[in-house]
């Protein structure tokens, strides 16, 4: 089974007129075998997937880039799985480099019940084996330097994260704290305090990026303030010091964020935001965004990007 979708356009107006035209094909269980593109009625067909599943009808390895039958692929990715269905590898953080194959450009690895955490124990970190679908541990391996790096997970009793352990480990110092996180929370799982680390990825380089606390309204959830003690120019941007950063409205929902220099949110009878107007905020000029259907229609020549800070 097959299916054909052809598509034309230019990202500029000046630009000429290109067509792409995609060719699927299915299997008789209805999945995706390959995928090939053509560009301008070529007769080059270049590969963008060629999949093959295990009998349980998880897929096993994809092939993509090149114009022939996956034999000159630029990338295959192989995927692993436990044996209740979850995913624990996509190539090989231990060899990027396999016979027959090109050089993977990523791996990545994750333990639920198996993680190697003998040095978590040893400096004080709690990551435990874990049965009920949290994740452990996470590695990844890039080609760009191929260093194995990582983070270890602590949850509470809740299943909440609390505390995600950056590694290295096979560096002199396997936990170098770089881009730790730090979380606590009060009795309605309201996020509470939150630190976060940065630096240059090496023990010496590390620093507090965030430490910030997070207010509530009484007897309520929604946020009424967030303050970063750190006075970090990287992560949080703390916008406004005095007084609170949100309002909202009798429906909860938010019609205004100091922190982003959000002066007024509107919306309609969906509770759906259909007007957003900004002040003269630190990289955004002053602007109106009106959301019709799923159309965005901008009335500001000068707006550039919808961003509102970090």
């Amino acid at each position: 089974m097959s299916g054909r979708k052809k598509s034309n356009g230019s990202r500029f107006w000046a630009a000429p007129e290109l067509e792409i035209k995609d060719i699927f094909v299915y299997d008789n269980m209805e999945r995706l075998t390959r995928h090939t593109q053509s560009l301008n009625n070529s007769s080059t067909q270049n590969l963008i997937a060629l999949n093959e599943y295990d009998k349980l009808g998880q897929l096993k390895i994809k092939k993509t880039g090149g114009t022939q039958n996956g034999s000159d692929r630029w990338q295959q990715v192989d995927y692993r799985y436990n044996i209740r269905g979850w995913l624990t590898d996509i190539n090989d953080t231990g060899q990027l480099q396999k016979t027959g194959q090109p050089v993977d450009l990523f791996a990545f690895r994750i333990n639920y019940n198996e993680p190697v955490a003998g040095y978590f124990q040893s400096s004080g970190a709690d990551v435990q084996p874990l049965f009920n679908g949290n994740i452990a541990e996470t590695y990844w391996r890039t080609a760009s330097d191929n260093i194995l790096r990582g983070y270890g997970y602590d949850y509470d009793e809740l299943n909440r994260l609390e505390n995600a352990y950056y590694q290295k480990p096979n560096s002199i110092t396997p936990l170098p704290q770089t881009f730790d996180e730090y979380l606590s929370y009060d009795l309605n799982g309201n996020i509470t305090g939150l630190q976060r680390y940065s630096g240059d990825d090496s023990p010496t380089g590390t620093f507090p990026a965030d430490d910030l606390d997070y207010t509530y309204f009484t007897d309520s959830n929604r946020l009424k303030r967030v303050s970063d003690s750190t006075n970090s120019s990287i992560g949080f941007d703390d916008g406004n010091t005095t007084g609170d950063d949100y309002e909202y409205d009798l429906n909860g929902n938010m019609t205004l964020d100091r922190n982003k220099g959000i002066t007024t949110i509107v919306y309609n009878h969906l509770n759906l935001p259909i007007e957003i107007n900004g002040a003269q905020p630190k990289k955004l000029s002053i602007f109106t965004m009106f959301i019709l259907s799923n159309n965005f229609k901008f009335d500001s020549s000068v707006l550039l990007c919808l961003h509102f800070g970090k």
